[in-house]
Formats: C-alpha cells, structure tokens, sequence
C-alpha cells in the first residue's frame, strides 16, 4: 500500500492525508474462479465501499505481464486422492487434512497448469504449514521424511507397483 500527493503519487513532502493511495497485491483463485470472476468480485467489493463512503473513487486493474496460476479441483474420490490419504495414514498413522484447509486455503502451484494443460489431476501435499511464507522458511526434518515415505508410496500405488 503506498499513499501520498496525486495520481503520481509524489513525496516530495509527507502529506497529512494522502489523496491518492495504490494497493498492490496477489490472490488465488477458488476452484471454478478465473481471473475475469475474481476481478468482476473485486469491483463489486469496491462498488459496496463506495456507496458507504461518499466520495470515495477507486478503480481495479490487473498487471497482464503477470503469470496467472489457473486454480483446480480435484475429486476426493480421485484416485490420486485416495493413494495419497492412503499412504498418508499408513506412514503417520492419522487421517490426512483433505479439501480447503484454511487458512488460507488456496495455493499458487503447478497443479493448475498440468490440470488445464495436460488433463493430469493432483493434490497439493506437503510437509510445509508451519513456517510457511516466513523470511527463514523452513520444514521440520521428520515432516520431511514422512512426506518422502507418503510419496513414493502414492507413486507406487498410481504406478500399480503396490
């Protein structure tokens, strides 16, 4: 979020009250959502506060040199998803969190891409959570290699080794 004088947004002396303000920032998209939904959503939460705050003026615009990352949606009943719980429950003995977990539910990853480009249903599945979007970003070792193991038993059972 930056503030100051004008659509320019000029410093040159801190104002008192910004007349001009630019919020910049990312979002994923809900399972179904494109990029035109989630941005028709944003102009409807922008119109809400304007008709609440008389004289405000806002506009919405997407940077399109950005990398889109497409959501996806996979079955629980998939196969994918249910080699995974599978060996999820046997390595660490528990049942494995499935769906949207919040928060915050939604990821930025590749699964879209294979998903829309090759038709390849997949799971975002990983020893991560804790320390997750942190400066020194990092997993528990024993996180780690339960993951390891949980992996290559879904890869055998996808491959029909196991």
């Amino acid at each position: 979020m930056r503030g100051a004088l004008g659509q320019e947004l000029h410093e040159w002396r801190p104002p008192q009250v910004a007349d001009y303000v630019r919020l910049k920032g990312s979002g994923r998209f809900a399972p179904g959502q494109t990029r035109a939904g989630a941005l028709a959503d944003i102009e409807r939460q922008l119109h809400e506060l304007i008709a609440r705050w008389p004289g405000l003026e806002a506009r919405v615009s997407a940077e399109d040199n950005r990398l889109t990352m497409p959501a996806c949606e996979v079955s629980r009943d998939s196969g994918i998803v249910r080699a995974l719980n599978r060996a999820y429950r046997a390595v660490r003995g528990a049942e494995q969190p499935t769906g949207a977990i919040t928060p915050p539910a939604f990821y930025g990853t590749d699964a879209g891409h294979l998903y829309e480009r090759a038709g390849m249903e997949g799971v975002v599945c990983g020893p991560g959570g804790r320390y997750n979007t942190m400066p020194d970003e990092r997993v528990e070792i024993a996180d780690y290699l339960d993951m390891v193991r949980i992996y290559l038993l879904t890869i055998l059972a996808i491959c029909e080794v196991a």
